[in-house]
């Protein structure tokens, strides 16, 4: 038996860079007035699915169908050069999960229309998968597809149209994937004279979708 931990992650830029590039990356997210969206990462899909993980993750995250985000990946014309993917460092350093819609930089944004929209109190609102929804009136709801009209179409006064964040993820410290590694060999207790079984190795904690 042989047991292993690994450092991947890549991060954080204070221990890592590239020719001085700081690895850390980043994530835009722009809605539309249609209820669809974009996202653009600093990742770069060889083969692992990051187009439906990520796709998966903000719709968890937003509250709008999986199917109508499209991911956009690597683009340097369109999105700020980032490292891309190696390390298993997707996940950790640069995957939606590490949005601005989750660090909190625009749901109160999308709390203010629906508040707004619902003619309540922003305290008096709650999420519920796919919206807001007025806390004790589970009939008062207001959905993510209608707070993206809203947001281009009838902000609250004062607020300017649109609904959109950018942020930048520097992950404090790589990541500590272990697993082990097993051989199973026959033997012949009389001649010595063996033959490999079967072998196996488990990987815990490094999702291998994702790297």
């Amino acid at each position: 038996m042989s047991f292993f931990t690994e450092i991947v992650g890549a991060g954080p830029s204070k221990n890592c860079d590239i020719l001085g590039i700081a690895m850390f990356d980043s994530c835009e997210i722009r809605l539309h007035p249609t209820g669809a969206g974009i996202a653009r990462v600093g990742t770069k899909s060889q083969g692992q699915g990051h187009e439906t993980t990520w796709a998966q993750i903000i719709a968890t995250e937003i509250g709008i169908p999986a199917d109508d985000i499209m991911v956009e990946e690597g683009n340097t014309d369109t999105r700020a050069l980032r490292l891309g993917t190696y390390g298993s460092r997707s996940t950790p350093g640069g995957g939606p999960p590490r949005s601005p819609w989750r660090r909190a930089r625009s749901r109160p944004r999308r709390k203010m229309i629906a508040a707004y929209k619902l003619e309540v109190h922003e305290d008096d609102l709650e999420w519920d998968i796919d919206g807001f929804r007025v806390k004790g009136l589970p009939e008062k709801t207001m959905s993510m597809k209608d707070i993206c009209w809203a947001a281009y179409n009838s902000v609250p006064p004062g607020m300017e149209p649109g609904l959109e964040a950018v942020s930048y993820y520097d992950p404090p410290n790589m990541t500590y994937p272990f697993g082990a590694y097993i051989c199973v060999m026959n033997i012949d207790v009389d001649t010595g004279v063996y033959r490999s079984g079967a072998s196996m190795r488990s990987t815990i904690a490094a999702p291998a979708s994702t790297r």
